[in-house]
């Protein structure tokens, strides 16, 4: 279908220049040193942070938009379709985990039983593949990783250290789980497998793109190079430390890397007939549901006992979401310019056939982003072209259902103030919709009840875990829960003449910002310290996104 356009090459060059840049972050994950743990924490966690981003903020929105452009479902069904394949993906991972970890508990046993050690600096496998190898560091919460010389002992599988013997009662914080260098590969592997599913279609788009318009394609391609770079170093980083080889971290990199120019390249070669909105939607919300389970599961929880302090783990998060807005925030500043642009050649054009000349409108036509037709195609309508606004009107995953312990009061005031900021704009949008329809209200109320019984019980336990008071603990809940009705009252009251669609919209955005924060920084950190299987805090992890979904599409029927 695109073998004689002209701009294949160009096509080709960008997709594979934006593959490329997660080399680049591999190499610079070759440049660190990988025993630094702290470093290593803060690499994994600002991937994670990166992934989170991208996977709810662009690639979920636009999976969703897809679908319903598509013309087969409206917008309601378009967000239940998008969240049905991002369980999908979701389940994929979690089977290969469970695989994956089924494979790794079986070569634990054979070298447990074998008393077999394999220290980093001894790592003479030239492929990595040193399924028996035990951890060479201990974490232990709010104590420095062991140094890799000190005398570690092989007991049932898990080694013991003399800084683990400080605890003396079990009522203190549990030991974090020992990370195997096996595990860290398997880390890596399904991180390359992330990356790989999530260029892909990157690939297809920056492939399409460049084809219907040249400029288009080098404002996608820059913006996938920059988020590419952070993906490139959480590849890297887990395979330097489980190998030590800087040529394996650098070999896996390449591998994901060039899933972005593949996926350009079969577009081009035999993709050309079938690819169509639904097909990419689908790709898209599958890579979302991929990355999600990836970042959140693999990459911040072993960022998190890499750092049990928080500080870089958390920190490098932030870095990571904030990297990726700068890099989409870069993206929406080139395409309003070309928007600006395209209406200002628009008016042109209208003026030039208005005034019948010619030549005006000649030079306007030149100008306008237009999609190339393929051969024997009718026009199409003039503001139709390829969708390249990023979408935003998703909600994001909230609190989530999971056990907690040992968080301070600080974390259970953080949650209920999250949840208190978060039901306020909802008390006014609920109380809005009921003077302007009450059957509207009414299922508002019922979708919003629903999805806040998780959030009620995100407040209570880690209030009732720090101070074993369970008033106490109804108490933060009740208070959270006065926001609702308090945000409705204050609508009626004084907020009538300035409410309006910016101001819902800051509220809205904000409370993103403030249950992200919580959710990943705190909640989840605290939940992976008290479990170090990350059997309860992965599982309660997924079920409390399996909820909110489930009283998000309760919602929209």
């Amino acid at each position: 279908m695109v073998s004689d356009d002209p701009n294949v090459g160009l096509a080709i060059g960008l997709t594979t220049a934006a593959g490329l840049a997660t080399v680049i972050g591999g190499g610079l994950a070759c440049l660190c040193d990988p025993n630094n743990h702290s470093l290593l924490a803060g690499c994994l966690a600002m991937a994670a942070g990166v992934m989170v981003y991208v996977s709810f903020i662009e690639i979920f929105p636009e999976a969703t938009n897809l679908f319903h452009e598509s013309g087969t479902f409206n917008s309601d069904h378009a967000f239940m379709m998008t969240t049905l394949v991002y369980f999908v993906g979701n389940g994929l991972c979690l089977g290969a985990d469970v695989l994956t970890q089924l494979w790794i508990s079986r070569k634990k046993s054979k070298a447990s039983e074998n008393r077999e050690i394999v220290s980093t600096g001894e790592d003479d496998d030239p492929h990595g593949l040193a399924t028996a190898a035990i951890a060479v560091q201990e974490l232990t919460t709010g104590a420095e990783p062991v140094p890799a010389a000190d005398e570690t002992r092989v007991e049932g599988g898990l080694s013991t250290s003399s800084s683990t013997r400080s605890f003396e009662s079990q009522d203190e914080l549990p030991r974090p789980r020992i990370h195997t260098r096996t595990e860290l590969l398997g880390t890596a592997l399904f991180t390359a497998g992330a990356v790989c599913l999530h260029n892909f279609p990157e690939g297809i788009v920056t492939f399409i793109g460049t084809l219907e318009d040249p400029s288009v394609g080098v404002s996608l391609a820059t913006a996938i190079a920059v988020h590419n770079i952070p993906e490139g170093i959480a590849v890297a980083s887990p395979v330097l430390k489980a190998t030590g080889s800087k040529k394996q971290a650098l070999f896996w990199t390449l591998v994901s890397a060039l899933a972005e120019p593949l996926g350009g390249i079969l577009a081009w070669l035999i993709l050309g007939d079938i690819i169509n909105d639904i097909t990419i939607a689908v790709m898209f919300a599958l890579t979302a549901g991929v990355m999600a389970y990836i970042a959140i599961i693999k990459l911040q929880f072993s960022a998190s006992h890499f750092d049990p302090t928080n500080r870089w783990a958390g920190g490098g998060f932030l870095l990571g979401t904030a990297v990726m807005a700068v890099s989409l925030g870069a993206d929406i500043l080139i395409k309003l310019w070309m928007s600006r642009k395209e209406r200002k050649a628009s008016r042109t054009l209208e003026h030039a056939r208005t005034a019948g000349d010619d030549d005006a409108c000649g030079l306007a036509a030149e100008i306008i982003v237009v999609p190339e037709l393929a051969e024997g195609s009718e026009p199409p309508p003039a503001e139709s072209g390829l969708r390249l606004d990023i979408f935003v009107d998703l909600e994001f995953p909230r609190m989530k259902l999971t056990r907690l312990a040992n968080v301070g009061n600080s974390t259970a005031l953080f949650t209920a103030g999250a949840v208190a900021l978060h039901t306020f704009p909802e008390g006014i949008v609920t109380f809005l919709a009921t003077l302007g329809d009450p059957a509207v209200g009414v299922s508002l109320a019922i979708a919003i009840a629903v999805h806040n019984i998780p959030e009620g019980i995100a407040i209570a336990t880690p209030v009732l875990k720090a101070t074993g008071s369970k008033k106490k603990a109804v108490l933060w809940t009740f208070i959270a829960a006065l926001a609702e009705p308090l945000g409705g009252i204050l609508a009626w009251l004084i907020l009538g003449d300035i409410i309006n669609d910016i101001t819902i919209a800051v509220m809205f955005a904000l409370i993103a910002g403030v249950m992200a924060y919580i959710a990943i920084i705190k909640l989840q950190f605290s939940a992976s310290q008290f479990d170090p299987t990350n059997h309860w805090a992965g599982g309660g992890f997924l079920l409390g996104t399996a909820v909110m979904a489930l009283s998000l599409v309760l919602f929209r029927i």
